[in-house]
């Protein structure tokens, strides 16, 4: 699919093959194919009736997502980076899920959050483990983790908006990073997976620029933003008083979620999250021992070169209750074999109950 200026969604140019696309001209056959729409994208895909089909959709459109229903009824599995489906009312979030379920296809959409890091895997094998999710702490936006490790006494935080522009983290209008939709079209996404009914009304908006900021022009945006700088140096240096860092924050505990910025100390795992990386703090129920909780954490480097690589921890988890009770050593702090191959990787703590692992690759 070839996509017209931003400004417009459809009519797309597609190419259609059968037996193949040619890398070697399929630039050209695009150019030349004819404009295409939402339903004649759909009806040709259908038609072509090709087995073990998969749709992957690698765009941000409301029109696009809006054929994932058809599509997964005529047995069309569908990998979605684009966050509109799973972040849109609940309802259709859950008949579409249900839908593949019924038809024995696939609705995925891994790269929703923390780009091509399991975490959204991570988090079905806890609960297909049998364990519940009690809180989710997250920083989720690139962007706006660049933008607060960025700003500094002599670069203001206009400058530091500006820089994430340019630098490519933020969208052309950086107002839809500012207004943090994006980290709660992926908190609500986390959410649902971990079995909580979410829609994105639902989530507690503590922004840190005023909503007239997010009016009129663009060009307006720019002239008017230093108008903030004053306010946010003075916030800075009181911060770095007291040794503490910001971070855009997406939280789900008992059931409620927020977004705001928060400002961490040094003992905080967010506190030295670098650049433009993400990182989740997930805290479930599995392993509770004498009123203690897991507390599982997961660092993500999503925005960077480097991939941090999840183990299953709820296969591990098994893995090794099903390893001590069959050798009668359920209370025994030692890994079973097969977890020791990824040992230090992998630490199991009898005493508190969880696992804490981060395989760099």
């Amino acid at each position: 699919i070839r996509r017209p200026p931003r400004s417009t969604l459809f009519p797309y140019t597609t190419l259609f093959r059968s037996d193949g696309i040619d890398l070697e001209n399929y630039s050209e056959e695009l150019k030349n194919s004819d404009p295409s729409t939402p339903e004649v994208l759909r009806d040709t895909i259908l038609a072509m009736n090709i087995f073990n089909s998969v749709f992957v959709d690698c765009t941000a459109s409301k029109d696009v997502a809006a054929l994932y229903q058809s599509l997964l009824e005529h047995n069309v599995s569908i990998i979605a980076a684009n966050k509109i489906a799973a972040s849109s009312e609940y309802e259709n979030y859950e008949k579409l899920k249900k839908t593949a379920i019924q038809r024995g296809v696939v609705f995925r959409f891994e790269t929703n959050v923390g780009a091509g890091l399991p975490i959204i895997g991570t988090i079905n094998d806890l609960r297909n483990s049998g364990d519940k999710i009690l809180k989710i702490e997250a920083v989720l936006s690139g962007t706006l983790n660049f933008i607060f490790n960025a700003i500094s006494s002599v670069v203001p935080f206009s400058e530091t908006v500006r820089l994430a522009k340019e630098k490519g983290y933020s969208e052309p209008d950086p107002r839809i990073d500012l207004s943090g939709m994006d980290v709660i079209r992926k908190l609500v996404i986390l959410s649902r997976e971990a079995g909580y009914r979410v829609e994105q009304e639902d989530v507690e908006k503590n922004l840190f620029v005023p909503n007239k900021y997010f009016k009129g022009s663009l060009d307006n945006f720019w002239k008017k933003l230093p108008e903030l700088d004053a306010d946010f140096e003075a916030k800075r240096k009181a911060l770095d008083v007291e040794h503490k860092r910001w971070r855009f924050v997406a939280t789900l505990d008992g059931g409620k979620t927020s977004v705001g910025l928060q400002a961490v100390g040094p003992e905080h795992p967010f506190y030295n999250l670098e650049g433009s990386n993400n990182i989740v703090l997930l805290t479930t129920e599995l392993g509770r021992d004498d009123n203690a909780v897991q507390d599982q954490v997961v660092k993500l480097d999503a925005e960077t070169s480097s991939v941090t690589r999840l183990l299953d921890f709820g296969s591990l988890f098994a893995d090794y209750k099903a390893s001590a009770t069959h050798a009668g050593t359920d209370d025994s702090d030692e890994l079973p074999v097969n977890l020791r191959a990824v040992a230090p990787a992998v630490r199991y703590n009898r005493r508190y109950g969880f696992l804490r692992f981060a395989v760099r690759r």
